[in-house]
């Protein structure tokens, strides 16, 4: 609790947010072709509540904060960019390429993004060979034993070929590289701020190959992450897969598939 970030994230707060989203996808039902989806988010928190609250002379708290019934409110702005293309091989196989970059940007009021606004990188939906919030930030080292990591910025790419097995029995190969990173400095975690000349350098790699139950109206997923390349080890060690710093691999069930 000495580390503000992560006071100000988890203690009682509001967020009262404004968003706006748009979705295109050109998939013709029922035709084998190749088709793309996109979605873009935006969102906004806090800023009309704070203009108002300033243009009235509203007190503030000890930490420059304002409130609402005692309790400080959220101020940040956010986007979140999602973009699929699948490859249609054919009638029983396809290749999907999905790229998905967010950043929220943390304001005066409360300072940070609050936890649940945060992006979170690894998990059955994202870079499968890491838990969920178990990657990042940046190359925030494992040494410190910190869980549930969250950051402002999440950059991830995709690649994952499907393909028919038996009936509703279905198969797939993957790899999944990203991570998460701070907007600015945090002392407690070191290495987790964004830089232009190191993010490329800080992805998080993984390969793995997972089994499917396709029963129509849903999907029961199975998949198995194997971590190649450690952000979190020291650079030029970062190369895991066959060394003595190999991690475990990581079981991930999901329902649906992951994009």
């Amino acid at each position: 609790l000495s580390d503000p970030l992560l006071r100000n994230s988890y203690r009682p707060h509001a967020t009262t947010t404004t968003n706006y989203s748009f979705t295109f996808s050109n998939q013709r039902l029922k035709k084998q072709v190749d088709f793309s989806y996109l979605k873009v988010e935006l969102e906004s928190a806090g800023n009309v509540m704070r203009g108002i609250m300033s243009a009235s002379n509203a007190k503030k708290d000890e930490l420059g904060n304002y409130r609402v019934f005692n309790v400080p409110f959220a101020q940040y702005v956010k986007y979140d960019i999602d973009f699929r293309h699948y490859f249609v091989i054919n009638k029983s196989s396809q290749f999907v390429f999905r790229i998905q970059h967010g950043m929220g940007y943390p304001l005066k009021n409360l300072g940070v993004l609050p936890f649940e606004s945060s992006f979170f990188g690894g998990g059955a939906n994202g870079i499968r060979g890491w838990a969920a919030r178990s990657i990042g930030p940046g190359s925030l080292n494992d040494s410190l034993n910190l869980s549930d990591q969250f950051g402002d910025i999440k950059i991830e790419v995709n690649l994952e070929y499907r393909f028919d097995i038996y009936r509703w029995f279905e198969g797939a190969i993957f790899a999944d590289a990203g991570n998460i990173w701070l907007v600015k400095e945090d002392e407690s975690r070191p290495g987790g701020q964004f830089t232009f000349k190191n993010f490329i350098k800080e992805f998080g790699i993984s390969f793995g190959a997972g089994l499917r139950l396709d029963f129509s109206f849903f999907v029961i997923r199975l998949d198995v992450g194997i971590p190649a390349y450690d952000p979190a080890q020291v650079e030029g060690s970062r190369w895991i897969l066959g060394t003595s710093r190999r991690k475990p691999v990581n079981f991930n069930l999901g329902i649906g598939y992951p994009f």
